[in-house]
């Protein structure tokens, strides 16, 4: 998807930079085997697997766009957040790092 021209035009991204963006999830990125079978949580079936997912690596947050996903706002043990939200956890939560040093 970062190599959508819309994408690329609306955040000046080079293919030097989505490599490097890429490279960097990848490298913070955990593989899941999924064990958990999900049916019929979200309203659309296809979103099951994403909840799977979440359960199965015991994710603390579910980042998506998805209104089906984003209506559920927690599954399980999971927050289901808009990745604006996340982004606004994330810096708080640095700020709090940054106050405890």
């Amino acid at each position: 998807m970062l190599h959508y021209p819309r994408i690329r035009r609306k955040y000046k991204l080079t293919s030097e930079e989505i490599g490097t963006f890429i490279q960097s999830v990848r490298d913070g990125s955990t593989l899941i085997t999924l064990k958990t079978a999900v049916s019929g949580v979200s309203q659309d079936p296809d979103d099951d697997k994403f909840l799977a997912c979440a359960v199965d690596g015991q994710a603390d947050y579910l980042v998506s766009g998805d209104p089906h996903l984003l209506r559920l706002q927690e599954y399980q043990d999971t927050k289901i957040v808009q990745p604006s939200v996340f982004l606004e956890i994330l810096h708080q939560q640095m700020e709090h790092q940054q106050d405890q040093q």
